[in-house]
């Protein structure tokens, strides 16, 4: 150790150079500590390529030890062929100072692991041509990206395919969609794009009647987390309408915070239109039921008409024919006759029960607002029209529109009515949209429309529109044994405790109402029936009305064999006056039996006894 003291002391140019060889040792062993402790697969390469240095990382990368490596390889020997001439351009450009990237990725060959995938930091050291290479292996990011990509191609393949849309609304306000699968064309007619944007938002599809209830749902399962199941209308870019059917739910954050409703919307169209079509079928069913109890039942009465006489039986059957078409019917009677409660038969009995039931007095309709009145009217019209107002075939559109009176319409309301009649359409006042009611017109009239085409007061085409299925009411005189049946239900319908039925009448005044002739028919009968259950008093709009004392009945005595026992000659007497008295009651026994001021089972056994009938 002196004697190198006194050599250094001695040349002072090799004790500089003792000291610098050491400095530079020094810094080799903390490069070559740093350069090994990386992290990283680390190499340096020379200019040619060469890999003159390398990391024990760089050792686990390729499987090979160092001293294989090192001063014997190339790095091109390790990277991928297809890569080779990349990083080849890469690393003499960083040579020639050209702009080329430090961070990229390669492939990697080797290890018996096959291509490993490596994100790679290159970088020139200062005033040299030698780099230094970092690798770090992302083989199982790359992976699992590729991976999830597969499955995100499998969820929108998927997605795409569902007959129906998947959906994602997200933020305070639902207003606009972050998310629709392609499935919205098909449902829609829209681009996901243009659903997702605000021209048009989805919610401007949904039809007004519905937006407040779905916006609800999906405001409730923002706030509050909860799951919702609705069918509603939307209105699609070819401007049909379309049912859908909805369900989603509200999801939640980490921190446990709704903030999304995530949901899959389906046309509904074809479900929507089987329901009505059950509907319709169960409502028929139901009609069907209730025609068919009637004819079980006796006959009595249909819906609110009441009878069982042969004309009512008929009438009966004609508005069951008439309810189970949708053509138009004309109503033929005397006033007061019941055309109204026949027309609502029809329509209580018809598939369009569940719709509107509109009357009309043609009569009461002055012809300067006919117009105004049956096809409505917009604002500004004319002076007064304040605001939009529905006419009559508005009011009526899905049901039954009534025209009672139909005789009383002029030339120019036919000429207007039968146009809507042709064409099924129509104008309001002051509008120039067409609308297009779905109703069924029943007419009714006390007058000869027939004879009303030939005088030229009808126009030929619109009673043919009209007289489609013609129904003549009787008069009540044509059917006289209906009237205890009616008398039975006008004492029901009084709710008088005194009038419960018809044998609460004297039998004075049953003859008296069985003698009538009604000119005024069921509504006169009801009036009269009325004032009796108040006043007690029977009086007749007519002042002739027949005597009701029994000689007003043929004389039972007339051609009486005067030879006969006086016993035999009394039965024949009672027999023949019976046999007159039932007559003139049309065989009803319990009127009959009241007039005889006998019991009903006395009159039934005298009948069976004198063989009457």
């Amino acid at each position: 150790m002196e004697t190198e003291d006194i050599d250094k002391k001695k040349d002072p140019e090799l004790s500089s150079r003792t000291v610098s060889n050491g400095k530079h040792r020094q810094k080799n062993r903390t490069f070559r500590s740093v350069f090994e402790n990386t992290g990283t697969g680390t190499v340096l390469i020379e200019a040619d390529m060469t890999i003159s240095m390398a990391n024990s990382g760089f050792e686990s990368v390729t499987g090979l030890p160092r001293q294989s490596i090192e001063d014997r390889m190339r790095l091109t020997d390790f990277i991928y062929p297809g890569d080779c001439k990349r990083i080849e351009d890469y690393h003499f450009g960083r040579i020639e100072g050209r702009d080329v990237p430090g961070d990229y990725q390669c492939r990697l060959t080797g290890n018996g692991k096959g291509l490993r995938y490596m994100a790679v930091k290159a970088q020139l050291i200062d005033g040299t041509d030698r780099s230094v290479l970092s690798f770090m292996d992302i083989t199982d990011l790359i992976r699992s990206k590729k991976e999830l990509k597969r499955n995100e191609r499998r969820l929108a393949n998927l997605m795409n395919r569902l007959p129906g849309m998947a959906y994602r609304w997200e933020g305070e306000t639902p207003y606009s969609l972050e998310f629709v699968s392609r499935g919205c064309l098909r449902l829609t007619g829209y681009q996901p794009s243009r659903l997702t944007g605000q021209v048009p938002a989805y919610t401007e599809l949904i039809h007004p009647e519905d937006r407040e209830q779905v916006l609800e749902s999906i405001n409730r399962a923002l706030r509050d987390g909860q799951s919702f199941e609705l069918t509603y209308r939307i209105r699609t870019a070819s401007e049909k309408e379309t049912w859908v059917w909805d369900r989603g739910a509200g999801t939640r954050s980490e921190k446990g915070d709704a903030f999304a409703v995530e949901g899959f919307v389906a046309d509904f169209s074809l479900y929507k239109e089987m329901e009505q079509r059950f509907k319709k079928r169960e409502e028929h069913l139901i009609n069907e039921n209730k025609r068919l109890r009637s004819t079980a039942s006796g006959i009595c009465g249909l819906c609110d008409l009441v009878g069982k006489s042969k004309p009512m039986q008929r009438i009966y059957e004609l508005i069951r024919q008439a309810s189970s078409i949708d053509n138009g019917a004309v109503l033929y009677g005397e006033s007061g006759t019941g055309k109204e409660l026949a027309a609502r038969c029809i329509h209580h009995l018809s598939d369009r029960c569940g719709g509107p039931f509109v009357v009309v007095n043609c009569g009461a309709v002055p012809e300067p607002i006919f117009e105004s009145e049956f096809f409505g009217y917009r604002k500004g019209a004319f002076s007064g029209a304040d605001k939009d107002t529905e006419g009559f075939l508005d009011v009526a559109d899905g049901g039954t529109l009534f025209l009672d009176e139909v005789g009383e319409i002029s030339l120019s309301g036919q000429v207007k009515l039968l146009r809507v009649i042709d064409n099924g359409s129509y104008t309001p006042v002051g509008g120039r949209q067409e609308k297009k009611p779905d109703l069924r017109i029943i007419a009714a009239t006390n007058r000869d429309l027939k004879a009303m085409v030939e005088k030229g007061a009808m126009r030929e085409d619109f009673f043919f529109r009209i007289h489609v299925f013609p129904i003549r009411m009787p008069p009540l005189r044509a059917r006289k044994e209906d009237i205890p049946l009616l008398i039975d239900r006008l004492c029901i319908d009084s709710d008088s405790p005194d009038f419960t039925d018809m044998s609460s009448f004297s039998n004075e005044a049953l003859a008296r109402i069985m003698a009538y002739d009604w000119p005024g028919n069921v509504r006169e009968l009801q009036n009269a029936i009325q004032r009796y259950i108040t006043t007690r008093n029977l009086d007749f709009l007519s002042s002739d009305t027949p005597s009701t004392c029994p000689g007003s009945f043929n004389d039972p005595t007339e051609d009486m064999d005067t030879t006969l026992p006086l016993k035999v000659c009394m039965q024949k007497i009672e027999k023949r006056y019976i046999l007159q008295v039932l007559e003139k009651n049309q065989w009803h026994r319990s009127i009959t039996a009241k007039m005889l001021g006998i019991d009903r089972k006395t009159l039934l056994r005298k009948i069976r006894n004198l063989d009457i009938g």
